[in-house]
């Protein structure tokens, strides 16, 4: 099994604390998301993707939560990283199965962000068994796909004793061990079996649902533009903070151990802990929005929840199920007819 580059300990040390932060933003973030569900009121919870992005905060939470644990289990001696294997056991499982049910949330919310936006008319937009699932029933259809499939994956490395921390890869934290003797092809593939193999699917579902929801939405004039920029961030984000440690994979299978770069466990350190902080951004920022331009003037150091969670989401679902209020379809109707008129006027 070869080193990629072994970051050295002074190295070590800034990655650790790098990620102690990342991850603490993190925590603040899918804290703040969760905090403003339970705080809105029982109509705005029973939301469908209201509950899908509580149930992904829950797991960012999770996973930077113990990504937060990595001081006290990990050591920068390259000599002696781990502090306490049980501790680093725990980590690894727990952050592995929080981080491939984040993964697999925020495709849900993708797909069901699709369905309402860009399949064709209401009373045929949820056809489709999977969606009508997730539409009907997200409770049932989130732990099937985001904590059924996950615990499975786990158990399987659980069974094999494979996790653990990788002195040959020199994370800031727990994930898959590489005893001796072990191949560099055998490891790749416990990787891509405890989380890179879902986090490469989701690349692709990502971008696959995301970007064809934003050019509908574009192509339609959509009114509210911030929902657009938002949602227009989703997949770029979720590729970028991901894509790091997904190269630093590849190169461990590839790469002479010279070529790792330095600045790539920096970047994996800022990225793998962070998507609840980008979360909260995306979706949660709303509310200071809303606060700035309306809610009770008597009372400005308070946020009006209520108003605060009509935000993306719900602006996004609300407005292309609305056909006779202005909604999309209505413009692309009205469009359409003043075509028409155009052309009886003309002959």
């Amino acid at each position: 099994m070869q080193n990629i580059g072994i970051p050295d300990d002074k190295t070590n040390a800034i990655n650790s604390n790098t990620a102690l932060v990342s991850s603490l933003f993190s925590v603040f973030g899918s804290s703040w998301i969760i905090y403003s569900h339970f705080a809105s009121s029982k109509t705005q919870r029973s939301k469908t993707l209201r509950r899908l992005l509580c149930y992904l905060s829950l797991m960012d939470l999770l996973t930077s939560s113990f990504y937060s644990f990595s001081p006290f289990i990990i050591s920068s001696d390259s000599n002696n990283p781990v502090k306490s294997d049980s501790m680093c056991n725990v980590q690894a499982v727990v952050t592995t199965f929080a981080s491939m049910s984040s993964f697999l949330s925020t495709c849900l919310i993708g797909g069901y962000l699709y369905a309402a936006v860009s399949q064709g008319p209401r009373e045929s937009r949820w056809k489709d068994y999977s969606i009508q699932m997730l539409y009907k029933y997200p409770g049932v259809t989130f732990f099937v796909t985001c904590i059924f499939v996950p615990f499975l994956l786990c158990l399987i490395v659980i069974t094999e004793g494979r996790f653990g921390y990788s002195s040959n890869f020199g994370e800031m934290w727990c994930w898959i061990s590489t005893p001796e003797g072990t191949s560099t092809y055998d490891t790749f593939l416990w990787r891509m079996i405890a989380g890179k193999g879902v986090e490469l699917l989701c690349f692709v579902l990502v971008t696959c649902t995301y970007v064809p929801t934003v050019l509908r939405m574009r192509r339609m004039s959509f009114d509210d533009s911030s929902a657009v920029r938002r949602i227009s961030f989703v997949p770029g984000a979720f590729i970028i903070l991901r894509l790091p440690s997904f190269i630093r994979t590849l190169m461990d299978l590839f790469a002479s151990p010279d070529e790792c770069s330095e600045i790539l466990s920096i970047l994996q350190a800022i990225g793998d802990p962070s998507q609840g902080t980008v979360n909260g951004l995306i979706y949660a920022t709303e509310c200071f929005g809303r606060r700035k331009g309306g809610g009770d003037k008597n009372n400005k150091g308070s946020i009006d929840m209520e108003s605060a969670h009509e935000s993306l989401l719900d602006s996004v679902i609300d407005s292309s199920h609305d056909e006779e209020a202005g909604g999309w379809r209505a413009k692309e109707d009205a469009g359409t007819e003043s075509s028409s008129g155009e052309e009886g006027g003309g002959s």
